[in-house]
């Protein structure tokens, strides 16, 4: 009898240890922040599904005019499976493949609709040059559209870039926008992915694999 519950605390421990060991692989902290992520997300889109893995995070910041930073929000990037050519970064293979990318923001403060919209207006007047910007009007409203509501601290939104240029925009407890394909999901990338980026763009690859 003894024996016999000895192995059933034996087997329970084994179980939860194998638990435990199963949701560390399945999900991975940002360093600063501590915020937990999956280590991949899957989506059905027009028939087709998708998996893409977890490159890395990295907490985002902007500085006050005291001169101390604040953490504004922790973004996770995630993209299909990709091998490297010989001569191709990291970040070239994020920036110029045509493959399923993600990112989820994960907000430190809450933000109103109106600041997130306005928010990307003034990154597009600023990466866009005025003739272009003109140009892109359309493309612009339509994505910024695509925010519905105010967010929360803790709460999350996803952005998708698909390999055909459509962004899809996802915000909590919302149906997902989609956006019609434009260069709009380059720039943003670039702003993630870019050399003059405001977040440690190698936190965000640390997890590609070597």
């Amino acid at each position: 009898m003894r024996f016999q519950l000895f192995g059933r605390a034996v087997a329970g421990l084994v179980i939860c240890t194998m638990a435990a060991a199963n949701a560390q692989q399945e999900n991975f902290p940002e360093a600063g922040s501590g915020k937990i992520f999956p280590t991949q997300v899957t989506f059905s889109f027009e028939g087709k599904d998708y998996t893409l893995l977890a490159t890395g995070a990295a907490q985002a910041k902007r500085e006050k005019k005291t001169g101390d930073a604040v953490a504004t929000h922790t973004i996770a990037h995630y993209m299909e499976a990709a091998k490297p050519d010989s001569a191709e970064s990291i970040f070239e293979i994020i920036l110029q493949r045509p493959i399923a990318k993600q990112v989820i923001i994960d907000f430190d403060r809450a933000s109103s609709l109106e600041k997130i919209q306005k928010g990307y207006k003034l990154f597009f007047s600023k990466v866009i040059a005025p003739t272009e910007l003109a140009e892109m009007k359309a493309a612009v409203e339509e994505f910024t559209g695509a925010f519905t509501k105010d967010v929360e601290a803790g709460q999350r939104m996803m952005i998708r870039w698909l390999p055909d240029g459509r962004l899809v925009v996802i915000m909590p407890e919302a149906p997902e926008k989609i956006v019609s394909a434009s260069a709009l999901g380059a720039l943003l990338w670039k702003s993630w992915f870019g050399e003059s980026t405001r977040v440690d763009r190698f936190s965000l690859v640390e997890r590609f694999p070597k």
